[in-house]
């Protein structure tokens, strides 16, 4: 559910930070690249 101004909630991006800590080391550098795509479309939002 985003936030006022079309922000993203700080929970959703601590849960993905740790499901990133948690993954198989192969799964990792994908889900690293999906995650700042994420980060990036959410700061071009600003």
């Amino acid at each position: 559910m985003p936030t006022p101004g079309g922000g993203v909630p700080v929970r959703q991006w601590e849960d993905a930070l740790t499901d990133l800590d948690e993954c198989a080391p192969e799964e990792r550098s994908d889900r690293a690249h999906a995650l700042l795509s994420r980060l990036e479309d959410a700061l071009e939002a600003l």
